[in-house]
């Protein structure tokens, strides 16, 4: 819930009428709604509005008719950015090299990134990435197999959005090397 408060005066005539519209980027009005009483505020729900950005416009009358408005850019961010880890899966076993695949998603991502641990807490191989301009993105990484000892690893994958919402994705798999006789 978001409070609209317009501060109107008119210092010659009554403030007839005080308004607010909001459009969407193709310049539809979305919303409109009279703001009442002498104070001109009213309580906003945002979630009922997808997620984009935004013109708010205020327009007041006096009693001849004259009218004023004034316009501010906003955006509205709702939902928390989604991680998807599609490779490795969770629990998997690794005997040889392969790609990590993680997808993100957010109408205002900002700051993406991974780790891979062993099971002590070393991190292994890391990527951040920030200022992202686009609704979604990935990372396609090589692991290197051969180059970790046997045994469990973990992933984590963030997102963080421009106003602050952030989510992580965890998965863990197990790096296995056969011995001679196991075969691969």
């Amino acid at each position: 819930i978001v409070t609209l408060d317009a501060d109107v005066t008119d210092n010659m005539l009554d403030v007839d009428t005080v308004r607010y519209e909001i459009l969407d980027v193709n310049s539809t009005i979305v919303e409109s709604e009279n703001l009442p009483g002498l104070l001109y505020q009213n309580n906003w729900n945002s979630t009922n509005l997808v997620d984009g950005n935004y013109l708010l416009v205020i327009s007041a009358n006096d009693s001849l008719g004259n009218i004023d408005s004034m316009f501010v850019n906003f955006s509205i961010d709702n939902t928390q950015p989604s991680v998807q880890i599609i490779s490795p899966t969770n629990q998997s076993r690794w005997t040889g090299n392969f790609n990590i695949n993680i997808t993100f998603q957010d109408m205002f991502l900002d700051t993406i990134n991974y780790n891979i641990t062993n099971s002590d807490g070393t991190i292994i191989q890391q990527n951040t990435t920030t200022t992202i301009n686009n609704p979604t993105a990935s990372y396609l990484h090589l692991v290197n197999v051969t180059a970790l000892a046997d045994g469990t690893y973990t992933i984590s994958a963030y997102a963080l959005d421009r106003i602050g919402y952030g989510v992580q994705s965890m998965s863990q798999f197990t790096v296995f090397t056969p011995s001679e006789s196991e075969g691969t």
